[in-house]
C-alpha cells in the first residue's frame, strides 16, 4: 500500500477505454486536474449497463466470501437481496436505461437470473483465496489502484456487458499481484452476457487470456499514460490526451467531453 494522497489513482479497468479513446477516458481519470485547468466538463447520468454489472458482482462477491470462509456458496436468498440492494444504489440517484434493459423491473430481473447463472455454472469450480481486495502499487507519477473479482492460483473476473477484449485490464491485475508477492498462473474471464429479457439467459463463457501479453501491453499503455498525463500538466493542453472520434462511444450519451471546450471532436446536436 502507498501513501501518496496527491497523485491519482488509475483503475485497471479504465485501461481499455483509454485504448479506445484516451480523452474520453481522461475526463474520468483525471476530473480534478481538467478542471483545474479551466476546463468545464458535463455530467453524465449512469448507465443500466453499469449498473446491473455492479448488482450482478454484489452477489458474486457474497457467494464466493462465503465459500472461502465456510467452503459453500451461502445462502442464495441472501445473495439475491444484496444483488437489488446493490442495483437500487446504482439507480437511486438516475439511470440512463437502454433497449435491453429499458426499465427497473427488467433490470432486476436480469440480475438475479445473472447472479444464479454465475452461482450454477462458475462459482463450484472456482477455490477462492482472494475476494474483491484491493491492491495499489505506485508506477511513476500515478497509483495503480485495482480489485480482482477473484484471485485462485491466477485472476479470475466477472463480465457482464458486451464481449470485448480486456488485456490491459487484466494485465494490470496480474501485475498488481505480482507487486505483492502473489504468483499469478492463468487470467480467465467469466463472461455472464446481459440479454433482453425475453430471450433465455445464456450460459456463461470462459475466456482464457495469455499472462504474459496482457502484462506487456499494460505496462506499455500505462507508461503511455503516465507521460500524457505529464504532458498535459505542464501544458493543459487537451490534445496530450489523443481523441478518436471514431470510438462508437463518441456522442454527448457517452462523453462527458462531448460538444465542451475539452475536445473539439464531438459537436453537440444540431
Amino acid at each position: 500500500m502507498t501513501d501518496a494522497p496527491n497523485k491519482p489513482k488509475l483503475r485497471p479497468s479504465s485501461l481499455s477505454s483509454y485504448m479506445d479513446c484516451g480523452r474520453r477516458a481522461a475526463t474520468k481519470l483525471f476530473w480534478r486536474e481538467i478542471h483545474d485547468a479551466g476546463f468545464t466538463l458535463r455530467s453524465l447520468s449512469a448507465g443500466i449497463g453499469a449498473a446491473t454489472g455492479t448488482a450482478t458482482h454484489a452477489g458474486m462477491g457474497y457467494m464466493l466470501r462465503e465459500k472461502m470462509w465456510t467452503g459453500e456458496l451461502g445462502n442464495e436468498t441472501e445473495q439475491d437481496q444484496r444483488v437489488l440492494e446493490s442495483l437500487s444504489e446504482q439507480v437511486a440517484s438516475g439511470c440512463t436505461y437502454d433497449n435491453t434493459s429499458p426499465n427497473l423491473n427488467t433490470a432486476q430481473a436480469q440480475v438475479l437470473r445473472q447472479v444464479r447463472s454465475y452461482r450454477q455454472h462458475v462459482a463450484p469450480k472456482l477455490e477462492p483465496v482472494v475476494v474483491e481486495h484491493r491492491y495499489e502499487a505506485e508506477t511513476g507519477g500515478i497509483i495503480l489502484s485495482g480489485q480482482p473479482d477473484v484471485a485462485t492460483d491466477g485472476v479470475h473476473d466477472l463480465k457482464t456487458g458486451k464481449l470485448r477484449a480486456n488485456h490491459p485490464q487484466y494485465g494490470s491485475y496480474s501485475l498488481l499481484l505480482r507487486s505483492h508477492g502473489i504468483e499469478i498462473k492463468s487470467i480467465i474471464e467469466d463472461f455472464v452476457p446481459r440479454v433482453a429479457i425475453h430471450k433465455p439467459q445464456p450460459e456463461p463463457q470462459q475466456i482464457v487470456y495469455d499472462v504474459a501479453l496482457c502484462e506487456n501491453i499494460a505496462v506499455s499503455l500505462i507508461g503511455k499514460l503516465e507521460r500524457d498525463y505529464r504532458e498535459f500538466l505542464e501544458t493543459g493542453n487537451p490534445n496530450a490526451f489523443v481523441a478518436n472520434p471514431s470510438s462508437m462511444l463518441c456522442s454527448e450519451k457517452y462523453c462527458s467531453a462531448f460538444g465542451t471546450g475539452f475536445c473539439h471532436f464531438g459537436r453537440p446536436k444540431q
